[in-house]
């Protein structure tokens, strides 16, 4: 969704987004200042609240089922890495050196 490169940067190097780049990748919609968030935010919901449940619920899944089965693949990919990585010695070296640097 937001590119190889801010992707890379947020996996490699553990960069935080702000919800304004949040918003600018389109991870969300919209970004409320907090001084004003409860004032602007009730209304959208009471509005949200009033629309045909059935009608929400069958739109979400066609919007988000196409890709629910590669995601899923994705993620199982992602969980043998992780557990690779966590049993290989660079991660053993890694919290070694870690709690070695706390005395």
């Amino acid at each position: 969704m937001m590119g190889p490169s801010r992707a890379s940067e947020m996996l490699l190097f553990n960069k935080k987004l702000t919800a304004h780049d949040a918003k600018e990748v389109g991870l969300v919609t919209e970004v409320f200042p907090d001084g004003s968030f409860q004032q602007e935010v009730w209304p959208k919901i009471q509005a949200y609240a009033k629309l045909p449940i059935k009608s929400l619920v069958y739109s979400k899944a066609l919007t988000r089922d196409v890709e629910k089965d590669i995601l899923h693949q994705v993620n199982d990919a992602e969980c043998d890495r992780l557990v690779e990585r966590w049993t290989s010695e660079d991660c053993m070296n890694a919290i070694i050196n870690f709690f070695s640097r706390k005395k």
